[in-house]
């Protein structure tokens, strides 16, 4: 094992979890599969799809208050392999990868090299229910603004643009 991991028990069906370092004192301990029914849901969706599942969006632990993240995960089965049937995946699973990101970080590095100071950024859930589904928003000039339950942005321009793209068996939209 790499010298940045160790392991710790893990209180899904008794079988190890890794975590990484640097160590997260205010996640140590939590019991994923039980801190709440959308991760636990995310579980069984991957555990028994046998592959990436993402949550909804979720209100993180650690990080500044306001910012959402989601939390991914991977089934890990037996052998390493993929089983072809639900009751093989089930029998076999021996854990998850989870990562967990912050929705802001992630959309803000990516938008570093496109400037965009005149530009308005939403990014929405749209499997989530109606008040889930902001992820993300830059709003680049003042006037009102949504609060963050809402849903669509405000319209300003008459130019728009909006990608549509899965992620982990959900459905995001760029506004």
């Amino acid at each position: 094992f790499s010298s940045h991991l160790q392991i710790v028990a893990s209180p899904f069906r008794g079988k190890p979890l890794f975590w990484s370092k640097p160590f997260n004192r205010a996640a140590w301990g939590i019991d994923t599969a039980r801190a709440s029914a959308t991760r636990w849901a995310a579980m069984e969706r991957a555990r028994d799809a046998g592959k990436l599942v993402t949550t909804g969006r979720l209100r993180l632990l650690q990080g500044p208050s306001g910012q959402f993240g989601v939390q991914v995960f991977i089934p890990i089965y037996r052998g390493g392999q993929v089983y072809d049937t639900l009751p093989a995946r089930r029998d076999n699973l021996q854990g998850f990868v989870i990562a967990i990101f912050r929705v802001r970080d992630l959309v803000e590095l990516s938008l570093v090299g496109l400037k965009p100071a005149l530009m308005d950024v939403w990014l929405a859930d749209e499997s989530a229910a109606p008040d889930e589904r902001l992820l993300y928003q830059h709003q680049s000039r003042p006037g009102p603004q949504r609060a963050p339950s809402g849903r669509e942005p405000l319209a300003r321009s008459p130019f728009t643009w909006t990608p549509t793209f899965g992620v982990g068996g959900r459905l995001w939209s760029f506004y």
